[in-house]
């Protein structure tokens, strides 16, 4: 059955000390967009999404117990995964420069680039090329200070007869 309702969505808060939520997360996600749009794959994407947002949002958090939040919505053309935090203050510049640098070229370029790096470094980051390249999304990113909002925009699965 697929559904397209803009009021359809959800939002999950916790904060980092509760980590283990991230995987109950996207295991909702992945339950969420299954049921309604009946596309494992497309599920399975989104879910990676948020599942790769939260953690980021958890690593980078201001504190353990600062709120994260994640919330879905099905809009007209789109599915949007939102994560907000508030992140450590000398984390931003980072976030900012690894943002600009995923959002820019090719993705699947990006994405090599970034797992070959992955094997001399113990930070890989690439979490945000892995949501462009194999999530196929579109990466948006709103900052307000502290306040970080990530976004993965997704569009909707062909309507099946």
């Amino acid at each position: 059955m697929i559904l397209n309702d803009t009021r359809l969505g959800a939002e999950v808060v916790f904060s980092p000390r509760w980590w283990t939520f991230i995987s109950s997360t996207r295991i909702f996600v992945a339950s969420f967009f299954g049921h309604s749009y009946g596309d494992a794959d497309f599920s399975d994407r989104v879910a990676m999404a948020a599942h790769e947002l939260l953690e980021n949002a958890a690593k980078y958090s201001s504190s353990m117990d600062a709120p994260i939040r994640c919330s879905f919505s099905v809009e007209e053309t789109c599915v949007r995964v939102e994560v907000q935090n508030h992140a450590h203050p000398e984390h931003l510049p980072v976030l900012q420069e690894d943002f600009h640098a995923v959002t820019q070229g090719d993705p699947l370029e990006i994405y090599i680039q970034r797992m070959q790096r992955s094997v001399t470094s113990e930070k890989s980051q690439l979490g945000l090329a892995r949501i462009r390249y194999e999530g196929d999304a579109t990466l948006g990113m709103t900052l307000e200070n502290d306040n970080v909002i990530m976004e993965a925009m997704f569009t909707l699965p062909e309507l099946k007869g």
